[in-house]
């Protein structure tokens, strides 16, 4: 740690001593600095311990929530589904939402004819977006390699046509 302590001496009065004073002057200046660094690492190292126990602490609550068991009920409040834990509800909504039927849009349907699940369109869907990008990709490519091509073959033909008007065999 560096410091910087400044001493005024204007003020003492003709008992005081210059040595006394800045010697006061050096212990509380390391004093005040010491009390701040101290104080600044206890209060960083006591937010990390706190955010350690919180965290320990929320992820028991929810982990005691996800494994308590209840009992599901419909709107007249008959039990529909008892003794199951809130986790097992969780995994039947969201394989339930994954396994709707939907149209071409990702839209839920009803119509009988449409067989395609939400999971399903959605990996079509991203292997659709990837093979368009792709297929765009490689067109350009393709396009830029044939240009190339296209442009070198004809400076050669152009070059050899020009010889043979102007008859020059070789430059």
């Amino acid at each position: 740690m560096k410091m910087n302590i400044e001493v005024d001496i204007d003020w003492m009065d003709e008992e005081g001593n210059v040595d006394d004073t800045v010697k006061d002057a050096v212990v509380n200046r390391i004093v005040c600095e010491t009390k701040n660094a101290v104080s600044k690492t206890v209060v960083s190292e006591a937010q990390e311990k706190a955010a350690l126990v919180i965290d320990k602490a929320v992820m028991a609550e929810v982990k005691k929530f996800l494994t308590n068991k209840v009992s599901v009920t419909n709107e007249f409040g008959d039990v529909t589904r008892s003794n199951v834990t809130v986790k097992t509800l969780i995994r039947d909504a969201f394989s339930g939402v994954m396994e709707q039927k939907v149209n071409q849009r990702g839209e839920v349907s009803r119509d009988r004819f449409c067989k395609t699940t939400r999971l399903e369109w959605m990996i079509d869907s991203a292997v659709a977006k990837h093979v368009e990008h792709e297929t765009r990709r490689l067109d350009r490519e393709i396009a830029d390699r044939v240009k190339a091509a296209l442009n070198g073959r004809l400076k050669e033909v152009m070059a050899d046509s020009v010889k043979k008007v102007l008859k020059i065999h070789d430059i």
